[in-house]
């Protein structure tokens, strides 16, 4: 984290990500994910200029599109005809 900074890319790196998102974000929370908080990714709309939106489940883990498959699929597809329809 902090030692990226020393390095040049890390710093290029650094100063893209700090940019706000232009365009609309799908932000998709699991509760049961060991890697990834998914009250840390509610946070990330403060960047996000153009639409966020959040959905989460209760199960999925970190690999959510291989274990729950049946329910993330109708969620992606109806944000994706959301977006391309506005």
């Amino acid at each position: 984290a902090a030692r990226s900074l020393l390095r040049i890319e890390g710093r290029k790196f650094y100063r893209q990500m700090r940019k706000p998102i232009k365009h609309p974000v799908l932000a998709i929370g699991v509760l049961d994910n060991p890697l990834i908080d998914s009250d840390l990714v509610q946070l990330s709309k403060k960047y996000v200029k153009s639409g966020f939106t959040y959905h989460e489940f209760e199960f999925g883990g970190h690999h959510l599109h291989e274990r729950n498959p049946e329910q993330l699929l109708p969620v992606l597809t109806k944000w994706l005809t959301q977006v391309h329809n506005s």
